[in-house]
């Protein structure tokens, strides 16, 4: 728990000092790879020292690496202590919440928050107890040698892990020494079950326990074991059902007040187009690419494609906020000339609008650009191009570095955010680059790009 800006130094230095030399991960974490779980907890104290820091640019973006689903978490937090808005959190946060994000916001809400909306019992609707448990308290197992430390009397291990962990996958069977046998299959990931079983890694794991003052002297007493089968548990453990439906609207997990206009009314419409383009490719294109990574055209009745390539491009031009599309249909010549019809269509529909940039560009807290993200929230570039349009507004208003990234972090795009300049790093093909396209749009419509 980080309280005081010495506290956050100090957290600061220590996350500087694994990246310089990662095998020293244990000043940091107890364990190896822990960094998986959030070991530190979000209080207001500590995101107030990110959102505030001005010195530490690499060192934030290397602590958003820490956890894949950090960024959904620390966007969450900002959210919840009143840093940014319920706007900017709603067109930044993301479409899906893995596992253990949920269960992370839950166990800090609950038990440091002290929100009783967030009980954990709630999520037993969603996965079973011992995955709970074992997500809530268990390093990653899956890639250590061992799950718990040897500390403790046999018996209370036994009982504990028994409790807590999931259990194994692999049982190692030791016919000559059943003590062993228990100790094992208790102190042991099915990692460290496999090295045990090869002479040759057995080395490895005296310095596991030691490190908890278990003097076992492993290449002695393996003479005396015979690992004679693996096996497979019968325990089938599982975690979220439904898990790709769970995300921050869903309202019985979270009670974000969200307002009913994300309500889709173009449903049907982006259906159609969708299944249309999905069609056209697959009809008229093979999986091969020509020297300018473009997909090469079957032999195929041209006037046929043309007819079916121009429904799709006039369905466009009259549901304009609709383009449900980006990365999937670059690299297909023709279907590139329609995300450039976008930008032309961005240029004119919100470019053009001097004040309305303007007023984008010089208020960070303009209901503009969540209007227009709203109007446009069918269409994937307008609403790529208005998230950057956003972030080069805090920018261009020295906001947050902290901030900055985790949005840039939340794009799928390659940009990259270092001493005050927005790069955007383009794509190494002959076809399309979208990151390029942005960079060249930004740059013709006088919005300085660094």
């Amino acid at each position: 728990m980080i309280y005081t800006l010495e506290q956050y130094n100090e957290f600061i230095y220590l996350i500087k000092k694994w990246n310089e030399n990662p095998s020293k991960l244990n000043k940091i974490y107890p364990y190896y790879k822990s960094f998986e779980n959030t070991l530190f907890i979000l209080n207001n104290n500590l995101i107030n020292f990110l959102v505030n820091d001005k010195n530490n640019e690499n060192i934030l973006k290397i602590l958003l690496e820490f956890h894949e689903d950090g960024m959904s978490i620390f966007l969450y937090y900002l959210y919840i202590y009143d840093i940014i808005s319920l706007n900017t959190f709603n067109i930044y946060k993301l479409w899906v919440l893995s596992d253990e994000a949920i269960i992370i916001i839950y166990v800090t809400n609950f038990f440091y928050l002290n929100d009783k909306f967030f009980e954990i019992t709630k999520l037993l609707k969603y996965m079973e107890r011992e995955y709970l448990i074992s997500t809530v308290i268990k390093v990653d197992t899956k890639d250590n040698i061992y799950r718990i430390p040897a500390t403790f009397p046999i018996d209370t291990l036994k009982e504990y892990t028994s409790k807590i962990y999931k259990p194994n996958e692999k049982y190692l069977i030791c016919s000559k020494d059943k003590n062993s046998e228990l100790f094992f299959n208790t102190i042991l990931t099915d990692l460290g079950i496999e090295k045990i079983c090869d002479y040759y890694s057995s080395y490895i794991l005296p310095h596991y326990f030691y490190r908890y003052n278990v003097k076992f002297n492993i290449p002695k007493r393996i003479k005396t074991l015979e690992c004679t089968n693996f096996y497979n548990n019968s325990s089938n453990n599982k975690g979220f059902n439904n898990h790709y439906s769970l995300n921050f609207e869903t309202k019985e997990l979270f009670d974000i007040p969200f307002s009913n206009s994300n309500n889709n009314i173009n449903y049907e419409k982006v259906r159609y187009i969708c299944d249309k383009v999905y069609k056209f490719i697959e009809k008229y294109y093979t999986e091969e690419c020509d020297w300018k990574d473009y997909y090469k055209l079957k032999e195929v009745d041209i006037d046929e494609y043309d007819l079916e390539y121009n429904e799709i491009s006039n369905f466009f031009d009259i549901n304009y906020t609709i383009f449900p599309f980006d990365f999937y249909i670059v690299g297909y010549e023709d279907l590139e000339i329609l995300i450039r019809n976008q930008f032309d269509s961005f240029k004119k529909r919100i470019f053009n609008n001097d004040d309305n940039m303007q007023e984008i560009l010089n208020n960070i807290e303009s209901p503009l650009i969540y209007n227009y993200i709203n109007e446009y929230k069918d269409n994937d570039i307008f609403v790529s191009l208005l998230k950057i349009l956003y972030i080069i507004s805090l920018i261009h208003n020295n906001y947050s570095t902290f901030i900055i990234l985790l949005l840039l972090r939340h794009l799928e795009y390659k940009l990259e955010y270092k001493n005050n300049h927005l790069y955007f790093i383009e794509r190494k093909f002959q076809c399309m680059s979208l990151e390029y396209e942005f960079y060249d749009l930004f740059n013709s419509n006088s919005i300085k790009i660094y």
